[in-house]
């Protein structure tokens, strides 16, 4: 913690046990996790963040009474946090308003002990078995459209923080799209470890995708001119999978064209159209008559106001 408890609870060093208990209890029950539920989002974490900051102030204080902290500036880091020390009595005591048994008490302090494992407030393993919480892990695994689409198998293996071996997981890669949770209980000490893995498409030159509602839209962009326009426009393009298809464009298409059950799971393939600059042949047209210049440029500008 890098702020003084003091500070953090409003109190100094001439308040009694009684009267920081009175204080922590007061924002406690107004920012305690179960009381934020139903707050926005920003404001719900404005408050766990104040609900965490007080809760760590107290216990340093509680801990360590014969101390004065009144000098001691917010660069000061305090990292001492006790985690068999609990005293669940005490707790009870705190947060009587709304804990009637040891069991109320230790699903508060699990509570409590998901806001510090979200901030990276303690490490050590042992904490998370005492808080009966699990141990997260974040993994990003990348995957081609190709994979995707074929729904590939993949095993990974993973070595854990504090676990002595590797892990194997075997998922599948649309399935697990956009991001699979898995479960691993460590034998040797019965720590569960929460394993959340990101599928990530990787990049690809010619093709995007948009995610919708389970279904993945893929597009590809085309260029054409004023003559493709008009007659319509037929090309072969290599796809996502490796395979080559044909693409018809309708005459008139003027921003996209859209292929159904063409994209993954579902969703479509979708032809986003840019008109490209047209490159006349001046030698052919400087040979034109005036009259048939004259006709071809009443013609566009027929078409095209």
């Amino acid at each position: 913690m890098n702020k003084n408890p003091y500070k953090i609870l409003g109190i100094t060093k001439n308040d009694s046990i009684e009267e920081i208990k009175k204080i922590y209890k007061k924002i406690a029950l107004e920012c305690h996790p179960d009381k934020t539920l139903n707050e926005p989002e920003h404001i719900r974490d404005i408050m766990n963040s104040r609900f965490k900051e007080a809760t760590e102030a107290y216990k340093i204080i509680i801990d360590n009474p014969n101390i004065d902290y009144t000098n001691i500036d917010d660069n000061y880091y305090y990292d001492n946090f006790n985690y068999e020390s609990y005293n669940y009595n005490d707790w009870i005591d705190i947060f009587s308003d709304f804990i009637n048994t040891n069991n109320d008490a230790k699903n508060y302090i699990s509570n409590i002990a998901e806001i510090f494992r979200d901030n990276n407030i303690i490490k050590n393993k042992k904490f998370y078995k005492f808080a009966n919480i699990p141990l997260i892990h974040k993994v990003t695994l990348n995957v081609t459209y190709k994979e995707l689409i074929n729904n590939t198998k993949k095993k990974i293996q993973l070595l854990l923080k504090d676990i002595s071996e590797p892990i194997y997981i075997t998922i599948y890669a649309f399935d697990s799209y956009p991001v699979i949770n898995k479960l691993y209980i460590d034998d040797d000490d019965d720590v569960t470890h929460e394993i959340e893995i990101k599928i990530k498409i990787i990049r690809n030159e010619f093709f995007t995708h948009k995610f919708v509602d389970n279904k993945i839209n893929i597009y590809y962009k085309l260029k054409y001119n004023l003559y493709d326009y008009l007659n319509g426009y037929t090309t072969r393009i290599k796809y996502i999978n490796d395979e080559y298809i044909d693409i018809n464009i309708p005459k008139l298409t003027s921003k996209k064209y859209e292929i159904k059950d063409k994209g993954i799971n579902g969703g479509s393939l979708i032809i986003k159209i840019k008109f490209r600059n047209t490159n006349i042949n001046f030698d052919y047209w400087n040979k034109l008559e005036d009259i048939e210049k004259d006709i071809f440029n009443k013609i566009l500008f027929s078409i095209l106001k």
